[in-house]
């Protein structure tokens, strides 16, 4: 059993970044779930199949010394499945050819960045007004990142990606939009092995990474312009599930990881357009390293509020859920060490899930649901005692991704 010899990676700036990004995700979700629930008389607004459009966007990220801001542009392309839900992609090219900072970020980034992610856009719209919620994943790509092993070298490295956010869209036309999105993406930075000379290797550690972007575009509607007659969802206040989850954080030792899991779901739905939500889940592998704040299998819980709207079979909802993360293996005591036994501890720290909700239905009681969200954790000051007295370790933050797909039963 090792033990480390500090406590964090990104203990200094990201936690500064990470208190940033995540206000400013919360805004723009606060304020699409304000105006989500409540709209039960909808304007009948035309809208047409297909969307296609132009956009500008503004990436920014903050890093432990400065804050780094990049330009791109692109296009998009947008599926109305009905008036209120439709499938939104968007593909980003960065021209800048970037020189990562700080210099831990120099083996997973580089060079020109391109993004591409797609998935669904769900709110309302009357005649001159829209405004939605989205969930897209996809992959963010950098085209030149270096090799250490061979001064001057580069490759292509891509990692998943997913951005959670709101949309605000006004009409001047029947047939034009101009489009103003908010949003926080994701990026999962898988560990990687770089070779060095005379057989050795270096491993360049994952983590994730947290982006605010911003974009100004202009859409153009495509087809026949009609009107949607919506239909209700299921019915049923109580649901009872169960879920599969899959979780990326980073671990001891700064290695990423990619925990499964499994648990259940509880829902009541105070309205049709608002429930509380309560989910309990056990990630079962032990990767059998531990530190002071985390360490062995982990227990999570979320309980809170999801919003959002149910129609025409589907349903599609924000959720803002605190709770908690327990790590059952976490060191306390060196007063003996290294002389066995050492002991171990269980330690619980509070954490929030805030993302997006996608529900089918395909029967009035069942319900087939994913869910894909932003995990922070925040670990507190711990007292760890020593042979010659005590030290404190300080509070830190960690962002990670939990995606979660699972089926309900409503009664």
């Amino acid at each position: 059993m090792a033990v480390p010899g500090q406590i964090e990676k990104f203990a200094g700036g990201h936690g500064k970044k990470q208190i940033r990004s995540k206000t400013r995700f919360l805004a723009v979700s606060t304020l699409v779930f304000l105006f989500l629930g409540p709209c039960q008389a909808w304007a009948q607004a035309a809208y047409s199949r297909f969307e296609v459009g132009v956009q500008t966007s503004l990436t920014s990220v903050w890093h432990s010394a400065a804050t780094d801001h990049d330009i791109g542009v692109g296009g998009r392309f947008a599926y109305n499945i009905s008036r209120v839900f439709a499938l939104d992609a968007q593909f980003d090219f960065y021209p800048r050819n970037e020189v990562p900072f700080p210099a831990i970020t120099a083996l997973q980034e580089g060079g020109r960045r391109s993004v591409w992610i797609a998935g669904l856009k769900a709110g309302w719209h009357r005649q001159k007004v829209g405004l939605f919620g989205k969930t897209r994943p996809g992959i963010i790509s950098f085209g030149k990142v270096q090799q250490l092993n061979a001064p001057g070298q580069f490759d292509r490295r891509t990692h998943f990606a997913l951005e959670l956010g709101g949309v605000l869209e006004l009409y001047p036309t029947e047939r034009t939009i101009l489009r103003f999105d908010v949003g926080e993406m994701l990026a999962r930075y898988g560990e990687r092995v770089v070779q060095l000379s005379q057989g050795a290797s270096l491993i360049a550690p994952g983590y994730v990474a947290s982006f605010f972007q911003t974009s100004v575009g202009l859409s153009y509607r495509i087809g026949r312009q009609g009107e949607a007659q919506l239909q209700s969802g299921n019915k049923g206040r109580f649901e009872i599930g169960g879920q599969f989850s899959w979780l990326n954080i980073l671990g001891s030792f700064f290695r990423l990881r990619d925990e499964p899991g499994y648990g259940g779901r509880f829902t009541y739905d105070l309205y049709r357009w608002l429930g509380l939500d309560a989910r309990v889940s056990y990630f079962y592998r032990d990767p059998h390293t531990v530190d002071f704040q985390e360490g062995g299998k982990i227990l999570q819980g979320f309980f809170g509020p999801k919003a959002g709207i149910r129609r025409s079979g589907m349903g599609t909802f924000l959720k803002f859920q605190p709770g908690f993360i327990s790590y059952g293996t976490t060191l306390t005591d060196f007063r003996n060490f290294p002389h066995p036994p050492i002991p171990f501890e269980r330690q619980t720290h509070f954490a929030f899930n805030a993302g997006g909700v996608l529900e089918f239905y395909p029967s009035s009681q069942a319900t087939l649901r994913f869910d894909a969200g932003h995990v922070q954790i925040f670990y507190g000051p711990k007292t760890v005692f020593l042979n010659q007295g005590s030290v404190t370790a300080p509070s830190y933050q960690k962002t990670g991704i939990e995606v979660s797909t699972g089926f309900g039963w409503r009664f």
